[in-house]
């Protein structure tokens, strides 16, 4: 089991692990390490000793419906931030999540994301959500940290049961972000697909420079 902590990256949910060598479609895992790249480039993903501790940061997660359950999805593995490349056996797959109780349920062979309940929680709540994209920015979090309608209060901490309730209560559209106040510099968005999810992203990017 998962231990609680409070410190960035570190995971914060009960989780049973079923060690199963996972082996992804080709086209699967380039996609995912494709957008990874991107967020990588951007400096919203990975692993810096200035930032955060010196954990890794951001993560990202696709929807991978698995008979019986349609809310399955792959996610990066916890503290995967320093590899320049992820192969299959960082992606394990969330075969199924209680945010409610903190609990989730994974197969692979390592533990998924410590934001692994943010996105289950999106996920159940936006049967359309088809990705999700956790990243840190203190730019895009200054830009969109005023804005009531897109932010997440600060008096509730990431990676908790709270967390996941809060954000599966405001992601109301099929593509989307939101800006956790309690979470710094962090930012949440999905969408269809994760093109569509990271062009929420460069939007707010975008606008930067206007």
């Amino acid at each position: 089991m998962s231990t609680v902590n409070e410190k960035e990256g570190v995971i914060q949910y009960l989780c049973e692990l079923k060690e199963k060598q996972q082996l992804w479609p080709a086209a699967v895992l380039q996609k995912l390490n494709h957008w990874r790249d991107k967020m990588l480039e951007a400096g919203w993903m990975g692993q810096n000793p200035q930032r955060y501790q010196g954990l890794g940061f951001g993560n990202l997660s696709l929807r991978y419906p698995q008979d019986p359950h349609p809310h399955a999805f792959i996610i990066t593995a916890s503290q995967t931030g320093h590899l320049q490349q992820l192969d299959s056996e960082h992606w394990p797959l969330v075969v199924s999540a209680d945010p409610d109780n903190n609990r989730l349920l994974a197969q692979g062979q390592h533990s998924p994301s410590s934001e692994a309940l943010t996105h289950a929680a999106i996920y159940q709540a936006l049967p359309e959500a088809g990705a999700v994209i956790h990243i840190h920015s203190p730019q895009l979090w200054q830009l969109t940290c005023k804005d009531p309608q897109a932010t997440i209060s600060s008096e509730i901490s990431y990676g908790t049961p709270a967390m996941a309730q809060a954000l599966g209560q405001s992601a109301r559209q099929p593509s989307g972000f939101l800006t956790l106040l309690g979470h710094q510099d962090g930012l949440v968005a999905w969408g269809k697909n994760l093109e569509a999810a990271a062009d929420q992203l460069y939007s707010l990017q975008q606008s930067l420079s206007q």
